[in-house]
């Protein structure tokens, strides 16, 4: 990875990819594949949105009031959400993904999980 101002340049799947921070930090994506595009999207949500990714992750599998305070509130959402098997039903329907589809959510993932890994702890955990 090469970091410049404003500007991280990264090995994609298959090419270099380009990352740009525009005004108000949005990212402009560059590469010569899509595969590419997406595992950069990835490792820009993996890198930007990990806090949000974790309590959406808690929220979506019912246990936000297990690794959070457990307030009234959130066991309902829990209970609710446990009875909707968001997390479940989510394997199930990976498994019934295109040969493409699974190519583009593997390299979304790949992305993320690279950001996450090369990251330090971000702010939003370090306050919580």
């Amino acid at each position: 990875m090469n970091r410049k101002k404003n500007t991280i340049e990264l090995d994609g799947i298959q090419d270099r990819i380009r990352i740009q921070r525009l005004a108000h930090g949005f990212p402009r994506i560059t590469a010569h594949e899509d595969i590419d595009r997406f595992y950069g999207l990835g490792y820009m949500h993996g890198t930007d949105r990990q806090m949000q990714m974790w309590l959406l992750k808690l929220i979506g599998q019912g246990r936000a009031s297990e690794c959070l305070t457990a307030g009234n509130g959130l066991l309902e959402a829990d209970t609710f959400m446990r009875r909707l098997n968001l997390a479940g039903d989510a394997a199930d329907e990976v498994a019934l993904l295109s040969p493409e589809s699974s190519v583009i959510v593997d390299a979304y993932c790949r992305g993320v999980n690279d950001a996450v890994e090369g990251t330090t702890t971000p702010f939003e955990f370090r306050l919580f």
